[in-house]
């Protein structure tokens, strides 16, 4: 982590060492060029259009040359920082450089598939264990070594690599109990997580010394589980809107979908439940973020909610329909079967019965 040092005086007026400090953190946190698809060179900012929802993926040639551009960007980092520290030992900033060599060369190790430094092992240790060093940026360095061992030695299978995901978030949260971050690590395994085991982790986030934030985040999970089995109009009674809605649905499945402008992945989705969804059934899709996106009337699968509130309507909060990419699968009886049709489209939504 780079720690703001305020308002930098006027280089003229600096040292050579305070000089020095400013350009390694000028370039720590200025990101590389990546390659436009004409193969010129483009800001990040430039990398997602949300408004073009049917432009191509880029392709493996530019998805590799935006990776070495990542890599020789961490790595001049990481040479900028390893300069500062054997030219200023006893200056202050000299640790923190050191976190910032740490992160730069595990970074480049991540997005490397050839030899590792020789180094990095000792120097990501030093500055995890750094006391001096703020707990988020030795976090930081202890996550990525964490990442660089999931590569090295990836699990065999989903259920494994899920398995990691949770011991290596109990460990960074053992080790860091104070940095939100790592509880969120916890919380991301929950999400990840299916059916009775995804409320079981997100209890245990509940029950732990994670932030109020975290904690409300895994409260959402479990009362979206809660939902399965419920009849849709006995949760949505009462609620705002959610008769007009619903009422044209009675006796027949629904499809309830969530989706942002700026995601295309969940754009994506919206599409597969178009394709998916039994014949007759009702669709409904919520854009979170109460923005159209520029997307055109018709394009999205259904009856489109947002009118400016999004995922904060009262339909949306009431059915913790609250963020992009969920689907739910409701059956012609109107029992809500699945608050993760999503990870399993095809065959969540055919077993609702039509085609």
């Amino acid at each position: 982590m780079i720690v703001a040092l305020g308002l930098a005086a006027p280089l003229f007026a600096q040292s050579a060492a305070d000089q020095d400090w400013q350009r390694l953190l000028s370039k720590a946190q200025s990101p590389p060029g990546l390659t436009k698809r004409d193969g010129k060179q483009r800001a990040p900012a430039e990398r997602a259009t949300p408004s073009a929802p049917e432009r191509a993926a880029p392709s493996a040639s530019v998805l590799a040359a935006d990776r070495q551009a990542q890599k020789r960007h961490l790595l001049e980092v990481a040479a900028l920082a390893d300069d500062f520290q054997r030219q200023n030992p006893g200056r202050p900033e000299a640790k923190a450089a050191r976190q910032i060599e740490a992160k730069g060369r595990l970074g480049a190790a991540l997005l490397d598939e050839g030899a590792e430094d020789a180094r990095l092992d000792g120097l990501a240790r030093a500055a995890r264990t750094d006391a001096s060093l703020p707990p988020e940026a030795r976090f930081e360095v202890a996550q990525l070594s964490e990442m660089l061992r999931n590569k090295k030695h990836p699990p065999k299978d989903r259920a494994a690599w899920l398995e990691d995901k949770k011991t290596t978030a109990r460990a960074l949260i053992a080790e860091f109990p104070a940095v939100p971050a790592a509880h969120g690590l916890l919380l991301q395994a929950a999400r990840l997580s299916e059916g009775p085991k995804a409320a079981e982790l997100a209890r245990e986030i509940m029950l732990s010394s994670a932030p109020a934030a975290i904690k409300a985040q895994a409260a959402i999970i479990v009362e979206r589980q809660a939902l399965v089995g419920k009849k849709l109009s006995e949760i949505t009674r009462g609620v705002l809107g959610a008769k007009a809605v619903l009422a044209p649905a009675e006796g027949k499945p629904i499809v309830l979908y969530t989706w942002r402008p700026d995601s295309d992945a969940t754009i994506d989705l919206a599409k597969e439940v178009s394709k998916q969804a039994p014949r007759g059934a009702v669709v409904i899709g919520i854009n979170v973020s109460s923005r159209d996106g520029g997307i055109p009337p018709g394009k999205l699968a259904g009856t489109q909610l947002y009118g400016g509130r999004g995922g904060d309507s009262p339909l949306a909060r009431r059915l913790q329909l609250v963020e992009p990419g969920l689907v739910y699968a409701v059956d012609a009886t109107g029992v809500i079967r699945s608050v993760e049709a999503h990870r399993d489209l095809a065959a969540q939504l055919s077993a609702l019965g039509g085609k």
